[in-house]
């Protein structure tokens, strides 16, 4: 894997804000890095979440982006906007045409996706704008690598450009708010229900995961997800439970062993609490 990345020295007494009325200036953002990658083949990357927002644009190749539990073919010149905290990998198949990207980070902003509900993410064609959009990229890989004088402040009038030009093609779906920055300890730990849900997760062995404080953990992570850390895991299994209790036949018995729960009527109870129906309702209603 190529790869370059280029932290981005951030002068808060330089920043500006996006042009947008769907933004609001008194509140700030902040263009984290920008990264260059191509695919050679020598590494396999997971599924991942990050506490800021990615912009991926394809500068030529073809691969693959797995975002949540869908999964898209992309190419060159194709944008790919993931908010933050949304799980993702991209994958490069064809070794004759690798996958090369841009990659910009970006903290304090939400891309909301107007005509889709609850869609976090956005995969786009630029190919009509492809000169615009790579000489836009190609100047901030330029500058940010450079120590010239305002230098903070032309990369961010370049990003804003970028973003300019983003709502001008998605002006019907896209806009762009402000969001409250979920913490680096929230979004580790948040990852990692993700991908341990089904085990004995307590919050002592989250926090130490985290290194921090119990007590904090619990009160950041419902204050950024709605949730307590084990509600959440709660809600991963049940949402799993739901998938299996279609797809295949096991029994209730089974299945709160498959997903962590200590008794089958604490699974029964929490399917119950969660669903606001039994899980052999459930399977009835919805195997039909």
């Amino acid at each position: 894997m190529s790869n370059k990345h280029y932290d981005y020295i951030y002068d808060i007494n330089e920043q500006t804000n996006i042009i947008n009325e769907n933004i609001d200036n008194e509140n700030k953002y902040k263009l984290l890095s920008v990264a260059t990658s191509t695919f050679e083949h020598d590494w396999d990357s997971i599924m991942h979440t990050h506490y800021f927002t990615e912009i991926f644009y394809v500068t030529s190749g073809k691969g693959i982006v797995y975002i949540e539990d869908k999964v898209y073919d992309i190419k060159a010149n194709d944008l790919i906007i993931i908010n933050s905290n949304i799980s993702h990998t991209e994958k490069s198949p064809d070794k004759d045409n690798p996958l090369s990207y841009i990659v910009l980070a970006v903290e304090g902003i939400k891309f909301e996706i107007n005509e889709i509900k609850n869609q976090e993410y956005l995969v786009s064609s630029f190919e009509k704008q492809k000169d615009t959009m790579n000489f836009i990229l190609n100047s901030l890989i330029n500058e940010i690598q450079g120590k010239d004088i305002f230098q903070t402040k032309y990369c961010q009038h370049l990003f804003e450009l970028f973003i300019i030009n983003v709502l001008r093609q998605n002006n019907s779906i896209l806009a762009i708010s402000n969001t409250q920055n979920v913490s680096r300890e929230c979004a580790i730990i948040k990852n990692y229900i993700d991908n341990h849900f089904k085990q004995d997760l307590t919050l002592d062995l989250l926090a130490e995961t985290a290194h921090i404080n119990k007590y904090y953990l619990a009160h950041t992570f419902k204050e950024n997800y709605g949730y307590s850390p084990i509600n959440y895991m709660l809600e991963k299994r049940i949402e799993e439970a739901k998938y299996l209790l279609i797809t295949t036949d096991h029994s209730l018995s089974q299945l709160s062993q498959i997903l962590g729960f200590s008794s089958l009527s604490y699974f029964s109870q929490s399917f119950k609490r969660i669903a606001k129906i039994s899980p052999i309702e459930f399977r009835k209603r919805f195997t039909k």
